[in-house]
């Protein structure tokens, strides 16, 4: 009972606290500047930036690999050089990346 009390109490007091503060106008300026500060628009912004930059990874062939191999009882070295082609799946990837870019951006 002590607690309800005491909140309410304190309730009140914020209501008519915030009662006694002037009026303020608000321009559209200030009202776009204070959301540009918000953290959950900040992320979303984040995020479409980076699934934007992700189409043009998707369009992209994949990294190098370089090996290197010794055989012990033949003394012989081997190196290989490999680069994946990106011919049957790169449309694919560029059109998920895509969808995925506008998803973000809904």
């Amino acid at each position: 009972m002590l607690r309800a009390l005491t909140l309410a109490s304190l309730l009140g007091w914020q209501d008519a606290a915030l009662q006694r503060l002037p009026a303020r106008a608000v321009t559209l300026e200030d009202a776009v500047a204070a959301a540009d500060a918000l953290p959950d628009l900040r992320a979303a912004t984040a995020a479409l930036r980076a699934a934007e930059a992700s189409v043009s990874l998707a369009g992209r062939p994949g990294d190098p690999t370089l090996s290197f191999a010794r055989r012990s009882i033949t003394a012989h070295e081997s190196y290989v050089l490999s680069l994946p082609l990106p011919w049957p799946a790169r449309g694919a990837r560029v059109s998920a990346a895509r969808g995925e870019a506008a998803a973000v951006a809904i």
